[in-house]
């Protein structure tokens, strides 16, 4: 289902990548995966949410994956804005399967001819047997028409993943 771009057009959005995880300080590979924000992590969510309290405007609603990075992210943000971050799975990072938790080293090893496809940038490419670029793509979008329509008009925040995946 394909929604009018009216709405799109109407709808501003604010897109904010999760701030750092336990498995981003060690190199790991996330997807689905769902380790919690380092020390650091929380410090940047902090930091990031104060800057949306210091830039005075206004934020509708607020958006998150369900997975514990981005909740953490978006309380902070929420916090800050009185707001109440809602978590869909709809927004969750690519899922990349055998790959979850694994270095890009380790991937490599176990898997190095997949990886160098992946890293081609070929949307048709499933990393560690997950789902493809153009999967992910046609999950965010849909989520994103149907907020657009739900809340035409409105600046909602999305707190997620790899936000490049709704720039193609």
């Amino acid at each position: 289902m394909t929604y009018s771009g009216d709405a799109v057009k109407k709808t501003r959005f604010t897109l904010v990548r999760h701030a750092e995880s336990l498995w981003n300080a060690s190199g790991r590979w996330q997807g689905h995966g769902d380790p919690p924000l380092s020390q650091r992590g929380v410090g940047q969510a902090k930091d990031c949410a104060a800057r949306f309290r210091a830039s005075e405007e206004r934020i509708d609603r607020l958006f998150c994956s369900d997975l514990l990075r981005t909740r953490q992210t978006a309380a902070a943000i929420g916090e800050c804005l009185g707001l109440t971050p809602h978590p869909t799975a709809q927004l969750r990072e690519l899922a990349i399967g055998r790959w979850t938790g694994l270095t890009r080293e380790e991937i490599a090893e176990r898997d190095g001819a997949l990886l160098d496809k992946f890293d081609s940038g070929d949307p048709e490419v499933r990393p560690g047997g997950g789902e493809t670029r153009n999967e992910i793509r046609e999950r965010v979008r849909y989520l994103v028409e149907r907020l657009s329509v739900a809340h035409a008009g409105e600046h909602l925040v999305r707190s997620g993943e790899h936000t490049s995946e709704l720039q193609s």
